[in-house]
This record gives C-alpha cells, structure tokens and sequence, in this order.
C-alpha cells in the first residue's frame, strides 16, 4: 500500500508549512502506521515552536461555525456544533477570546465526540490556569 499525500495535503491538515515540507519529502508512506510514527518523530524533533504557532493559529476556533469550511474541523468538531446553541456558540467565542488573550494562541481540543457543554467546561477549566 502507498499511501502518497502532497505538501498542500499536509498543510492542509496541520497548518504548519514546515511540518508539511517535512512529511511531503518523506512521502509516500508504506502504511498508515510509518505515516503516523514519522508524523510523531518529525512534529516533535524537527518543528519548532515558531512552526507549532503557525499550525494553532491555522487551526478554526471551536464553535466559530464562518471558519469551519476545512473538512477536518467540520467533521472533528460536528458533535459539538449538533448540540450548539446560539447562546453557547456564544460563550465559546467569549471564553476563547480570553483564553487567546492570557496564553497567546486559541484553545485546542480534540473535540470528536465532545458536547458543546463538555467543552465549554473544559475551555472555562483550563483558562484559570497558570501557564
């Protein structure tokens, strides 16, 4: 099996141009398991920091229903927009406002099967707390 994914795929996926130039000149992948281990090895030996802000900051902010066009985001986040109400789609955006305001980058969650509720606690949780 070749899995062959391009550099506009990667970034696509991640955000971050370094990550994709990285995985796009090791691909094609012999499996999905090689495509994940070298994912591993590359994002945490061979990108840095200034590369990781650039994929956070690439990535939509949970519940901002105008910047979940990428189908990644979309269907990751589909739980928590099925649950959504206008008012909690509302505090999302307050509470990742403040979250971007005291850490510098916006909230991330794997929000796969996560309520809009479970996150807002979450996203309220983690917000208080000392970086």
């Amino acid at each position: 099996m070749d899995l062959t994914l391009t550099e506009e795929d990667f970034l696509a996926i991640c955000g971050s141009t370094k990550f994709a130039a990285e995985m796009a000149k090791r691909a094609p992948f012999s499996s999905l398991s090689q495509a994940v281990e070298l994912s591993r090895d590359i994002w945490w030996n061979e990108v840095d920091i200034a590369s990781w802000l650039d994929a956070f900051a690439a990535h939509p902010e949970i519940g901002d229903g105008k910047s979940l066009k990428g189908r990644w985001s979309k269907g990751e986040q589909s739980a928590a927009l099925s649950t959504a109400t206008d008012s909690t789609l509302q505090k999302l955006v307050d509470w990742n406002q403040k979250y971007k305001e005291k850490f510098g980058f916006i909230f991330l969650i794997c929000a796969s099967g996560r309520s809009t509720p479970e996150i807002l606690d979450a996203l309220k949780s983690i917000s208080w707390k000392k970086r």
